[in-house]
């Protein structure tokens, strides 16, 4: 298994729900002093009973007013009145697949298809969800289709690329990205990837990768936090304190791993545990029951020899998960300088 392995994964499956909201067209702003409301659009339904855009509408309202079941009734009502478009088709599967219904969503697309066989982005989609179940075999088989329908569809290229990572391809994986990139050089999520893969490989072109997707989403925390990270497993600590400052003054002050990270730097490289200790609280006025942070208070106050403090965080860590090894172990440790 390459290094950082896991945290690629791990952020591919944060990718595959991300990449494919609603249509921008689709998304409307709760707020009291918007215009268009659920009341006055229900309106409009009434009078319009037959009109899909209406009820596609009010299920994004609904999504993001996290009424679930509401903003999917409203997607299936939506999609059964013109069913033979592919928007509203794939907005329904959407909403099933973020409420972990993915068998229902392919379920739904395979049906789409059946009237409507020539259409990259749903082939595509059903791959996608087939990748999200591990079930490899079948994600082929559609991620093959998409191209055949259309070998330049970047979407395409993208899960052909999720799909060579998780079979542990990784320059393989690589190529597909940039090939994601050349049919479509504002694709984010694209160059996020490379930037991991890079890393990974310990190539620093992933820093190259890391800028750019920040200048694409300059709000975006994530690309100033995989910068800050490939600086920190580098040894370059400044330019790691850098980007993860950048991100709590600029991008979003409650990002709590950039205090993480800042604290783990001091913690683990710098062995200053009094000001590790301030970035690990500041974790936890976000995140009060992050047990990484609550642990890592105790290794620190363990070092400082406050056995008494030290003992106190790895039975909070314990609480909050029972069977946590690394508290165990540190319990186990004071007993021993303790005894």
């Amino acid at each position: 298994m390459m290094k950082e392995r896991i945290s690629v994964i791990l952020f591919i499956i944060g990718i595959m729900v991300c990449c494919n909201n609603p249509p921008a067209e689709n998304t409307i702003n709760i707020s009291k002093g918007d215009s268009i409301s659920i009341k006055s659009i229900s309106r409009n339904i009434r009078n319009n009973p037959k009109n899909a855009e209406l009820f596609s509408k009010r299920a994004t309202m609904y999504w993001q007013m996290h009424r679930t079941d509401s903003a999917i009734n409203d997607a299936s009502i939506a999609y059964r009145l013109d069913s033979l478009n592919e928007k509203y088709a794939l907005e329904y599967a959407e909403y099933l697949f973020k409420s972990v219904k993915t068998n229902d969503a392919i379920s739904l697309l395979i049906r789409y298809l059946n009237n409507k066989k020539e259409r990259v982005a749903v082939v595509t989609r059903i791959a996608q969800y087939y990748l999200y179940l591990k079930d490899y075999r079948q994600a082929k088989e559609y991620i093959d289709k998409a191209f055949l329908i259309n070998s330049q569809f970047p979407e395409a290229h993208f899960i052909k690329g999720m799909f060579l990572v998780e079979n542990n391809k990784p320059n393989d994986a690589i190529k597909a990205f940039q090939s994601v990139i050349m049919y479509d050089p504002n694709y984010y999520e694209a160059y996020i990837m490379l930037g991991l893969l890079s890393q990974e490989l310990n190539d620093s072109l992933a820093l190259q990768y890391y800028k750019t997707a920040s200048q694409l989403k300059p709000n975006e925390p994530q690309p100033y936090y995989n910068m800050g990270y490939y600086y920190q497993e580098n040894g370059k600590y400044d330019k790691a304190f850098e980007m993860y400052n950048y991100i709590l003054r600029h991008v979003d002050k409650k990002y709590s791993n950039a205090y993480f990270n800042q604290g783990y730097i001091y913690m683990r490289y710098l062995k200053n545990y009094q000001k590790a200790l301030a970035y690990f609280d500041s974790v936890l006025f976000i995140e009060p029951d992050r047990v990484e942070a609550v642990y890592n208070k105790g290794y620190c106050f363990e070092m400082m020899n406050d056995y008494t403090s030290a003992r106190s965080m790895f039975i909070k860590a314990k609480s909050i998960i029972p069977n946590y090894q690394l508290a165990i172990d540190g319990l186990n440790r004071l007993d021993k300088k303790t005894h």
